[in-house]
């Protein structure tokens, strides 16, 4: 019955996917500002490329608003970021094709469109004093606190799709968006996350501020993932390890200064909270082996949006399969349901392609 689980959980990251023509809408979008930008007198050299959930395919689409982000970065060595945050605001108000979609947060810039996504700017320059071994740390302009914090959105790819199994290494002055993923193509890693980070929204639907941030939950899969022979073995064993090494501290894996973690010490109650949720997608988790409840449970896992319509597409082929011994082809080509000495009968074959237990 795993066998099958394991397929189900990957329609359900098929589900949480953005659709192809949409990732392209992005991508479209993301060319033509980098171009864009780089015909900026300061900006001819500045080095663009993504980060978070797009740059290692683990993005998941949201509950509450349908609406995707693209976040990358503007590095640019010799400018101050708050200088290179106001060059790029400036210089995108002054184009009528972005002028209606700029608004300015607190480390980035961001540009609002009505095609079910935003894309965050993140200003940057080059960390020279930074004791990380990548070559890859950058300095970040955060406007509230009115200073630079240090990131490395390109060291944390090449870390998890290290521990994916997978090769990272992309370096130029505009780096193209990775290339669409179906969920069938993604690595069991990637699913991990997708799927830990739609039970966390569910979880936390009407609690959003005591919610995780995705940041952990990608880190601590990585730190915890081993290779495994299904999803549902390596989800399972991750949130095992998550729940007997209740530590409330969560640091950066390639910058051991940064703690991602550092809202939980001044906010106990958003640790507890995400004890919380652990404990409960444990429970989930050991729910699933009832083969009697794994409908109403994957529901409650993952949202009826997302599952009813993998079981009644999987209730279809099933049927399919159940009355497989009963059909047959006609001369012609045409299926039939039932066999005369001109019909050739239908091969069976197994349950959606799995071996069913």
């Amino acid at each position: 019955m795993m066998n099958n689980i394991n397929m189900i959980l990957i329609k359900v990251c098929e589900k949480l996917n953005l659709s192809e023509s949409l990732y392209e809408k992005l991508k479209e979008r993301y060319q033509k500002i980098s171009e864009y930008l780089q015909t900026h007198p300061e900006l001819n050299d500045v080095k663009i490329y993504p980060q978070g959930s797009i740059s290692i395919g683990t993005t998941v689409k949201p509950i509450s608003q349908d609406e995707y982000d693209l976040d990358f970065v503007c590095e640019k060595d010799g400018l101050n970021p708050f200088h290179l945050f106001t060059i790029i605001k400036e210089y995108l108000k002054n184009n009528g094709h972005y002028s209606e979609l700029v608004e300015e947060k607190k480390r980035c810039v961001r540009l609002n469109y009505k095609e079910k996504f935003h894309i965050d700017i993140l200003p940057a320059c080059s960390d020279k004093e930074s004791l990380s071994q990548t070559g890859t740390s950058i300095l970040i302009p955060d406007k509230e606190l009115r200073s630079l914090l240090p990131s490395d959105p390109k060291g944390y790819s090449a870390w998890f799709w290290k521990k994916s199994k997978e090769v990272y290494k992309r370096d130029a002055e505009i780096e193209a968006l990775p290339q669409y993923q179906q969920a069938s193509q993604k690595n069991y890693l990637q699913c991990i996350v997708q799927l830990m980070k739609r039970h966390r929204d569910i979880f936390f639907q009407h609690k959003q501020e005591h919610s995780p941030p995705s940041i952990i939950i990608t880190t601590l899969c990585g730190n915890y993932y081993t290779s495994q022979r299904s999803i549902p073995d390596g989800l399972t064993n991750i949130v095992n390890t998550i729940k007997i090494n209740p530590t409330p501290k969560v640091y950066n894996p390639i910058n051991s200064e940064e703690l991602l973690s550092e809202k939980w010490e001044e906010n106990p109650i958003l640790y507890n909270s995400f004890r919380t949720w652990i404990d409960s997608l444990y429970t989930d988790l050991q729910s699933l082996k009832d083969a009697n409840n794994i409908e109403e449970k994957l529901k409650e896992m993952f949202g009826e949006k997302i599952v009813n319509p993998i079981l009644d597409e999987l209730k279809k082929r099933s049927l399919i399969h159940t009355n497989r011994k009963n059909l047959s082809v006609t001369s012609t080509g045409i299926l039939s349901s039932t066999q005369n000495e001109n019909n050739t009968p239908v091969r069976q074959n197994t349950f959606y392609g799995i071996e069913e237990d």
